[in-house]
C-alpha cells in the first residue's frame, strides 16, 4: 500500500480545519443570540431564494437541539450536519494517522440523486417564501 504524501495529510488538515470553524461558529450562534446579516447572494440580489438558503439557521438549530425550528429553516440540514461531522472525523483521522487513498467509484446515479435533492430544496424554499 501506497502511505499518503505531505500534500495530501495538508489538505486534509485544512479541510478539517475548515469544518471544525463551521461547527465552531454553528455552536457560537446557537449558545448566542447573534444574527448574521442576510447571506445569500442571489436571495439578496433578487429575492427568491436559492435551494440552500435557511442552512445556516437550519444548522444552528440543529446544533442547538431545536429539530422542528431546523426543519422549517432547511431540511437539507438534517442531512448537512452528520455528513459534515462524518468528514471532519474522516480527515482529523488523515492528518493524524496516515491511511492509504481511496476513492469509491459512484455512477451517474449520484449527480441525479444530488441535483433532485438540491431541485426539492428549492421547491421547498420557494414554496417557503411564498414564491410557489
Amino acid at each position: 500500500m501506497q502511505s499518503e504524501t505531505f500534500e495530501s495529510r495538508r489538505g486534509a488538515a485544512l479541510q478539517a480545519s475548515f469544518l471544525a470553524t463551521i461547527f465552531g461558529v454553528a455552536g457560537v450562534l446557537a449558545l448566542t443570540s447573534l444574527e448574521l446579516p442576510l447571506l445569500c447572494p442571489l436571495r439578496r440580489a433578487t429575492g427568491i431564494p436559492c435551494p440552500l438558503c435557511g442552512m445556516t439557521t437550519g444548522t444552528t438549530a440543529l446544533v442547538s437541539g431545536r429539530w422542528s425550528d431546523a426543519l422549517r429553516a432547511n431540511p437539507l440540514s438534517f442531512l448537512f450536519v452528520p455528513a459534515a461531522a462524518g468528514l471532519l472525523a474522516d480527515r482529523t483521522v488523515r492528518v493524524f494517522r496516515p491511511m492509504p487513498e481511496w476513492r469509491l467509484k459512484f455512477g451517474n446515479w449520484w449527480l441525479a440523486a444530488g441535483a433532485a435533492i438540491l431541485l426539492g430544496s428549492w421547491i421547498f424554499q420557494l414554496i417557503r417564501f411564498g414564491f410557489i
